[in-house]
């Protein structure tokens, strides 16, 4: 299992003004195989608890790819974008009990990409089985650069 950190922040959009923290498990499969039960049970079971008045999501899901698909546990803390996030320790001290190996560890930041995120949520009903079912679809884009100019291109 790999596990991951990631920090956004937005500018545009509903959720302007505010950065997402996501902490994620990740299991990956060979598409056309059956996955390992055990491991699914392993990320569902990752003691994530944020501290209280932190507005968080919790979601178990299975990726479709190309050529693997992978089941992911991802907590996502949504957080003032003057949040201070440049440690291991700053990420820990959000959740209950976390502990790290070495909270001084610099989160490292990768080279700034925009990204041009365009999510359809909804529900449906499974009749033969008479159930609601939330259902999401995202498309990402990635692009590098910047949409803002600065003295340096010019």
């Amino acid at each position: 299992m790999e596990t991951s950190v990631r920090v956004r922040e937005h500018f545009y959009g509903e959720s302007k003004g505010s950065l997402t923290l996501d902490v994620r498990g990740n299991y990956h499969h060979v598409a056309n195989a059956d996955p390992k039960l055990d491991q699914i049970f392993a990320l569902a079971n990752i003691p994530l608890q944020p501290v209280a008045g932190v507005i968080s999501i919790d979601t178990l899901e299975e990726g479709y790819h190309v050529c693997d698909s992978k089941y992911t546990r991802e907590m996502r803390l949504v957080l003032p974008q003057e949040t201070e996030l440049n440690t291991c320790a700053d990420v820990s001290n959000l959740f209950l009990g976390m502990k790290v190996t070495n909270p001084r560890t610099p989160l490292r930041r990768t080279p700034s990409a925009m990204w041009l995120v365009w999510k359809h949520h909804g529900f449906m009903h499974l009749d033969e089985l008479d159930v609601e079912v939330e259902v999401e679809s995202t498309f990402a884009l990635q692009y590098r650069g910047s949409i803002f100019r600065t003295e340096a291109d010019e």
